[in-house]
């Protein structure tokens, strides 16, 4: 029988046979088995997640293991977890040792986590950055914007991705500065625009009009998607302006015009398939009239 047939029974008799492949010899069986056993939610498992992780596990079994930890939701675990966070070295098993915290008790890893932001430590400070962005009151996001500008990009990016998951207006205010800020790396920006989308954060609007025109077709195709999905109608009259792009034969052109129909098209009111139909047959009209230029 599979381990994912195991898990798929689900109940307590799984357990044991679980934690019994923890010490598999095979990586891919062993990480398996502990993702399996976070499945489950056995707590019996925890004891037996701790002290495999005392035998110093393959840098991905162990972090298998901190997830597991953190998902078992087990008080038990919170000595381990701390001792990570302030003794290892690794970045990524920090950053597991962080998150698995706040999965455990999110108030006790906040205070615990927030003086970590100015670590010397480069990898506690960023675990904490990675953990807290988790954590959306305020007080918690005004302290991650105000470290995000030293951060490395993917770690910024990941801060987004999160509040853009969380889907917290609370993100707003600060998902605006990115997207303001123009010494900002362009992918980072063109994020912070998909999340605002994401969050249908009106407030964003006027900001996102500003960018439309922006040299970075990432930053356009981001702006553009993000007003659609807002849906607000101070944006509908800049995007049907996208439909009539006067650089129409050309590759980049093709692709705003296509962006703008669906944001357009998202929008849905009347004004917007009127002007989709027209721009249609204008663009029709004018792909017919460069054939027979060509002819």
């Amino acid at each position: 029988m599979t381990i994912n047939a195991l898990v798929e029974i689900g109940d307590s008799t799984v357990a044991p046979l679980l934690i019994g492949l923890i010490g598999d010899e095979d990586e891919s069986i062993r990480n398996a088995a502990v993702h399996g056993l976070a499945q489950i939610g056995d707590g019996s498992a925890v004891q037996p997640l701790i002290s495999s992780l005392q035998d110093k596990p393959a840098k991905s079994t162990a972090s298998y293991i901190i997830n597991a930890l953190g998902r078992l939701q087990d008080m038990l675990a919170w000595t381990t977890l701390v001792n990570i966070l302030k003794m290892e070295t690794d970045n990524d098993l920090c950053c597991a040792a962080a998150n698995a915290l706040v999965m455990l008790d999110n108030v006790q890893a906040e205070r615990l986590l927030m003086p970590l932001l100015k670590s010397d430590r480069t990898e506690q400070h960023l675990a904490a950055l990675d953990a807290l962005s988790s954590i959306t009151t305020p007080e918690i996001i005004r302290a991650l914007s105000d470290c995000l500008p030293t951060a490395p990009q993917e770690r910024r990016l990941q801060v987004i991705r999160k509040w853009n998951a969380s889907g917290n207006l609370n993100t707003v205010p600060a998902l605006l500065a990115l997207l303001r800020d123009q010494q900002e790396e362009p992918k980072v920006r063109s994020a912070a625009a998909d999340a605002l989308g994401n969050l249908k954060a009106k407030d964003a609007v006027p900001q996102l009009l500003s960018l439309i025109d922006h040299q970075d077709t990432a930053i356009v195709a981001s702006v553009i998607d993000a007003l659609g999905k807002i849906g607000d109608h101070r944006a509908i009259l800049k995007l049907i302006d996208k439909l009539y792009d006067n650089r129409v034969a050309t590759y980049l052109s093709h692709r705003v015009y296509d962006w703008a129909e669906i944001a357009l098209r998202k929008i849905g009111t009347p004004e917007c398939i009127q002007a989709m139909n027209e721009a249609f047959r204008k663009r029709n009209s004018l792909k017919q009239e460069m054939k027979s230029d060509d002819q």
